[in-house]
């Protein structure tokens, strides 16, 4: 079982962050997650954080140093639904 994905630095695109966030709502093993120094913006982020408040499991996500303006509005939505998580 998968607990831990780093892909930190793999120059991630929307779409492929896209099809993770799809992903993220099905998984039910994931605890961490290292998205950090990619090239995802605002909507995907948006986007992560649907997928993230169908996941039960996950408990931490990096998403630091990627093209997001609106960092503020994706943490309330990512907090809001992993209060306990940690997220940087």
């Amino acid at each position: 079982m998968l607990k831990t994905l780093v892909l930190q630095e793999n120059q991630l695109s929307d779409d492929e962050a896209t099809h993770l966030a799809q992903e993220l709502r099905n998984n039910v093993t994931l605890a961490c997650l290292d998205l950090s120094n990619n090239h995802i913006g605002d909507i995907v982020a948006a986007e992560l954080g649907s997928g993230i408040s169908a996941n039960t499991t996950l408990q931490e996500l990096n998403i630091s140093w990627n093209h997001i303006r609106r960092y503020q509005g994706c943490l309330t939505l990512l907090i809001k639904h992993r209060p306990r998580g940690t997220i940087s």
